[in-house]
């Protein structure tokens, strides 16, 4: 959708998000690494980085980078979001 005005905001009904994040699950998961789906996982599952971090045996910061990744690949801004897109792709 254009708008005239570059700096307005458009704003999707539910309905709406739905559809959109319907459409994102498909392409989505094909752009994440192995790694970063592992994250995501863990992240949508409620974890902590810490204890990803130990799960994965790898350093927090590695943990927020990949997190950081499959945020910006997927186009969200919450885990609130993140959890729709990865219910709305099973």
């Amino acid at each position: 959708m254009k708008t005239q005005n570059p700096g307005m905001k458009v704003v999707l009904s539910q309905s709406n998000f739905i559809g959109v994040l319907r459409r994102m699950s498909v392409t989505y998961t094909a752009t994440l690494t192995v790694r970063e789906r592992e994250v995501m996982e863990r992240v949508v599952a409620g974890q902590l980085n810490k204890r990803i971090a130990d799960e994965l045996g790898i350093c927090i910061k590695t943990v927020e980078y990949h997190r950081a990744r499959v945020m910006q690949k997927t186009g969200v801004r919450s885990v609130a979001q993140l959890v729709q897109l990865a219910l709305q792709s099973r």
